[in-house]
């Protein structure tokens, strides 16, 4: 029969053992050459919950009626710009030395750059300017070149999957930072760890890789 010619059980035993070492890393099993896998979400100026998004921020202020430590940001809302003293400003400010966009997501998304002019008697010109969602993103970005190789490799891909904690990316998670790169902005996804403990789905996994390194060395053996 043709079957036991030895070309033709070589070259079916070593297609079947190649199958079940792809089956081992590509199956929905998953793959046992990764650990970690990181990915991100574009974040699109028409997004409706942009302003939620750009809160977390360090460059932005997001200011709620309740909020009193915003009060001298609602005073300047839709009015001119005001003097007033560094320490007026700085109590308005608290410790977040670095805002650079005011949102009211009270009603309706609303984005202000903040304009800032020193004076040399201690006092400062503020104001507050309306921009657009696209500017407004792109005001509380941060570029990726910032970041470690790492990170700026996840932007550039959208995902990645490695055996080892990916550079860059425990800061990330600490700054919360909206990150520029090629003209869009990205925003952390998701974050999936597979740990060493030995379940089910990795013996599965081992199995078929043992079962097709078998068979791809019996293959060999076949004359």
């Amino acid at each position: 029969m043709p079957f036991e010619s030895p070309r033709v059980r070589r070259a079916v035993t070593a297609s079947l053992g190649v199958l079940l070492l792809a089956a081992t890393v590509f199956a929905p099993l998953g793959t046992i050459a990764w650990s970690h896998q990181y990915t991100v979400e574009q974040v699109e100026p028409d997004d409706p919950q942009l302003g939620e998004t750009l809160a977390w921020v360090d460059q932005a202020t997001s200011c709620y009626p309740e909020n009193d430590a915003c009060e001298l940001f609602y005073s300047l809302k839709d009015t001119e710009s005001r003097v007033v003293t560094d320490s007026t400003y700085h109590a308005a400010q608290g410790d977040d030395q670095k805002t650079r966009l005011v949102i009211f997501p009270d009603s309706t998304q609303e984005f202000y750059r903040l304009q800032l002019n020193p004076y040399e008697n201690e006092s400062i010109r503020i104001g507050l300017t309306p921009i657009s969602n696209a500017t407004a993103l792109e005001q509380a970005s941060t570029p990726s070149g910032y970041y470690p190789q790492g990170v700026q490799n996840l932007v550039e891909e959208g995902q990645i999957r490695t055996n080892e904690q990916l550079s860059g990316y425990a800061l990330w998670s600490h700054t919360r930072d909206i990150i520029a790169h090629d003209n869009a902005y990205y925003r952390q996804d998701s974050f999936t760890y597979r740990g060493s403990a030995f379940g089910g789905t990795d013996f599965h996994r081992l199995v078929l890789l043992a079962v097709g390194a078998v068979l791809c060395y019996r293959a060999g053996r076949i004359k």
